[in-house]
């Protein structure tokens, strides 16, 4: 061999070798930061390292549910927005989300309801004023057309300062958005044979905002859906009084993320579930959900469902027969 062919292997080498340095280097790295952001969600919570929601927003990865529906159903899809509520309604004829979670998911519900090529939200209702509900309902009063935006009537000095609230209300000022109070007894036709009837919070003079949360109950032919928002015990106590009002239900949103302050045993046993849908984070600070309530409700013969294990998760109905699914369980259905 000569020489020159020689030098000429051990360059390829070298620069194999290099390549493999290299290559090893930026493994380890991302391992590194890999770990540096879990660290960072469970133990750290420093504001100046992404979370793995802001990574996947940048990245434009994420997984969803394999939903098929068909023309006479319609679909109730609770998304996953770590610790917060976002629930998004779709019927042949009408849109409609309640909440959407904190500021930092907004680009991840824009994307998810293009996916159904949502356009245009008849109704968004927010439960109430806290930022885990409504964080980034500007961003998606912007993104989309909407008719309707609902909120409850608080008390004025429960109303927040602070940034979410404010840009929320001035888009609607801008947008020319028809706002409206929430009322027990209103009727929101969806389709033929779906509606949204508001049944709470009845009266006032709740200490805490979360009890002023609307409660809403989804009828589509024969199932039935209850959101509950972040409802606190005095106020379910006021509806399970109430006999006048229906508040049985298929399917619940546990309220106020399985807290212990919530889901009280009259008002989960006239609400009878089959389903209870945990809005809730992986390894949240409150502790959510509290595990005397989610046995409770398993108890109850109810299938517990939680948005930290399932991801998003979808159930559709025809008004007779339902069933879901999952983004981390695509083949499970009921």
């Amino acid at each position: 061999m000569s020489k020159k062919r020689r030098k000429a292997r051990k360059r390829r080498k070298q620069a194999r070798e290099a390549a493999k340095k290299v290559l090893y280097t930026l493994i380890t790295i991302v391992i590194l930061l890999a770990a540096l952001i879990v660290a960072n969600e469970k133990w750290l919570h420093c504001k100046y390292i992404p979370s793995t929601e802001k990574i996947i927003d940048f990245l434009g990865i994420e997984r969803h549910p394999e939903v098929i529906v068909e023309q006479d159903e319609i679909s109730v899809h609770f998304i996953d927005v770590g610790q917060g509520d976002c629930i998004f309604i779709d019927t042949p004829d009408k849109d409609m989300l309640i909440d959407c979670g904190e500021v930092e998911y907004a680009s991840r519900v824009i994307r998810y309801l293009h996916r159904y090529d949502v356009r245009k939200l008849d109704y968004i209702i927010a439960s109430h004023p806290h930022s885990d509900h409504m964080g980034g309902m500007s961003r998606i009063m912007t993104a989309f057309d909407v008719g309707e935006f609902i909120m409850p009537d608080v008390p004025s000095d429960m109303i927040p300062t602070l940034d979410f609230y404010t840009d929320a209300m001035n888009v609607v000022s801008a947008k020319g958005i028809a706002l409206n109070y929430s009322q027990i007894g209103r009727s929101i036709e969806l389709c033929e044979g779906t509606r949204l009837d508001i049944i709470g919070p009845i009266g006032s003079g709740y200490s805490d905002l979360n009890s002023y949360s609307v409660i809403a109950k989804l009828v589509s032919g024969n199932r039935s859906f209850l959101f509950t928002g972040d409802t606190e015990k005095d106020a379910e106590y006021v509806l399970t009084d109430s006999w006048l009002i229906d508040i049985s239900a298929d399917v619940i949103k546990v309220p106020h993320h399985g807290s212990s302050s919530s889901s009280s045993v009259g008002f989960v046993k006239r609400v009878d579930p089959k389903y209870a849908v945990f809005s809730v984070g992986a390894d949240n600070t409150y502790g959510h959900p509290n595990t005397d309530v989610v046995a409770f409700y398993r108890a109850m013969n109810c299938e517990v469902l939680m948005t930290m294990h399932s991801g998003d998760i979808v159930f559709i109905t025809d008004g007779n027969d339902i069933r879901y699914v999952e983004a981390n369980s695509r083949d499970n259905a009921a």
